[in-house]
């Protein structure tokens, strides 16, 4: 792909990417493969689950990857991020966000504790070499930043280091007190590329254009993009 699109390292020689990048489904689709399933994403909060066993489901990046996953809490406080689907005959586990001392599957009444381990199935007593490791439900890498929760699916990179990277910059801002207040929460729908939304983030070329507000409290001439 780097050769396809000319992409050089050097930001000297680098070109402007053509618009077949932009409208190309086989692109968009390694990249969701190349990129997405191998990176960290941002999940929500953790006010999304009160103490002590709770769970709450998603759909991870919905539309794109739609992966059905639940957060859970454990009577300990530990937080996990688990696969949704039942590892029997792959129907959804958790239905809506609520307390729960089991996690209980509602099509052949597969149990499993908070931490997704396999407890107990109906009528399957008598079975050889039962359960396996394959009959809990799989855990997800779950990683917090203050009061933030970051899972992938199959992460390629440690994101330690990342939050590293955060709390040298901004660690002084007390991120564990941040709390999420929905009356001050907005959503706006861009009909755009994910990417190139990205482009128009990452630049820096419209901020004395664009954002007054914003423009007079940066130092524009040592804008930098790391």
């Amino acid at each position: 792909m780097a050769d396809k699109y000319h992409i050089d390292a050097d930001i000297s020689k680098a070109k402007t990417l053509p618009a077949s990048f932009y409208r190309d489904n086989s692109v968009f689709d390694k990249l969701r493969d190349r990129v997405f399933y191998r990176s960290w994403q941002w999940i929500g909060h953790k006010g999304l689950l009160s103490d002590g066993n709770t769970a709450y489901p998603f759909n991870l990046l919905d539309g794109f990857l739609t992966e059905p996953m639940v957060l859970t809490v454990d009577s300990k406080g530990d937080h996990h991020c688990l696969t949704n689907v039942c590892t029997h005959r792959g129907n959804i586990v958790v239905r809506e966000s609520a307390k729960y001392k089991k996690l209980s599957c509602g099509y052949h009444g597969r149990r499993f504790a908070m931490d997704g381990s396999f407890e107990f199935m109906p009528e399957f007593g008598a079975v050889e070499d039962f359960p396996s490791e394959c009959d809990n439900l799989h855990s997800f890498p779950l990683e917090s930043w203050g009061t933030w929760l970051f899972a992938g699916l199959n992460p390629l990179f440690d994101f330690k280091p990342v939050i590293e990277q955060m709390n040298q910059r901004i660690g002084f801002m007390p991120l564990k007190d941040f709390a999420f207040q929905a009356e001050r929460s907005r959503d706006y729908i861009v009909q755009a590329h994910w990417a190139l939304y990205c482009d128009n983030y990452l630049e820096g070329f419209h901020i004395p254009f664009v954002h007054e507000g914003l423009n007079s409290v940066l130092d524009y001439g040592n804008y930098e993009t790391i």
